[in-house]
């Protein structure tokens, strides 16, 4: 005689029933919770539809400081020569991206207009991994500032340690500030 195999239907309707029942109280929960959140800390956001409860976020003046400065790392410029892996240099600038942008982001606080690539190169110790040299490549940013800054943060970077040499890495990274407001206000 053969043995059957796999669930019978009872158990498959149970499990069904049992999924729906946690996806309708999750979904309740989540909208509870959303109507609850706060816009720009201001107040809550209306789930009525009361105009009155949501404010919307101030529209910056011309000339005011970007909302996001975006410091994109360009992964396709990324050249390693020398024992070190291409992947933890990768990893490494995913990383810290968001260290270098706090450069940029401070710079956009005194000229809200800048933007452009800047090209990089370091070399890392094989013996220690630590970046014992940084320069900029080359540049259209104006700013000697947000170039240091730049410059001093890629020099804390610390990579895996190869002990076979030095390894030299050149990368691009893409600065542009992102603004909510429209150019053409009208």
């Amino acid at each position: 005689m053969a043995e059957k195999q796999g669930c019978s239907v009872v158990v498959v309707v149970m499990i069904a029933l049992v999924c729906i029942v946690l996806g309708v109280v999750a979904g309740g929960l989540g909208f509870m919770f959303f109507g609850v959140q706060e816009v720009s800390g201001d107040s809550p956001i209306a789930v009525d539809g009361d105009p009155a409860i949501a404010t919307p976020p101030a529209v910056p003046t011309a000339g005011s400081a970007p909302d996001y400065a975006l410091l994109y790392p360009i992964e396709e410029s990324l050249r390693v020569e020398g024992k070190l892996e291409q992947k933890a240099v990768t990893d490494q600038v995913k990383n810290k991206r968001f260290e270098l942008r706090k450069c940029y982001q401070t710079a956009l606080t005194k000229n809200p207009d800048l933007k452009g690539e800047m090209s990089l190169q370091f070399t890392v110790s094989g013996d220690t991994g630590k970046v014992i040299a940084a320069l900029e490549r080359h540049t259209d940013i104006g700013d000697s500032g947000v170039k240091k800054c730049i410059l001093d943060e890629v020099k804390s970077w610390k990579m895996p340690a190869t002990k076979a040499g030095e390894s030299v890495v050149k990368f691009d990274i893409l600065m542009i500030p992102i603004s909510s407001a429209s150019a053409d206000l009208k």
